[in-house]
């Protein structure tokens, strides 16, 4: 395991992460895109703030059916689970739970 020295704190030697995604329409045009920086951390927080994000940037555009796509399966089944408990991410989980209920056709 490799350790990096910063300002007297120690850090795992963990890349920066980033999330972000694109919003198309039903012929595959482009609605929109964002990203978010997300300092030092692992995938998993990184899938769940793109995921909070493209969910937040389809009830902006009152999208009515979205068809999502990420390559994190523990993401899917963390929101399918009604009984998930993680006190670190449970809040983005619940935020996309309740973005989620604002789309008919997710």
């Amino acid at each position: 395991m490799n350790w990096k020295h910063r300002n007297n704190v120690v850090f795992q030697n963990r890349p920066m992460a980033g999330s972000g995604g694109i919003v198309r329409n039903e012929v595959g045009g482009w609605i929109g895109g964002y990203s978010r920086n997300i300092g030092i951390s692992t995938s998993f927080p990184a899938e769940l703030w793109a995921l909070k994000d493209g969910f937040i940037m389809c009830k902006n555009f009152q999208l009515t059916t979205v068809d999502i796509e990420l390559d994190a399966k523990s993401i899917v089944g963390l929101l399918a689970n009604p009984r998930y408990s993680n006190n670190v991410a449970f809040p983005i989980v619940d935020d996309c739970k309740q973005l989620i209920s604002h789309i008919p056709l997710v």
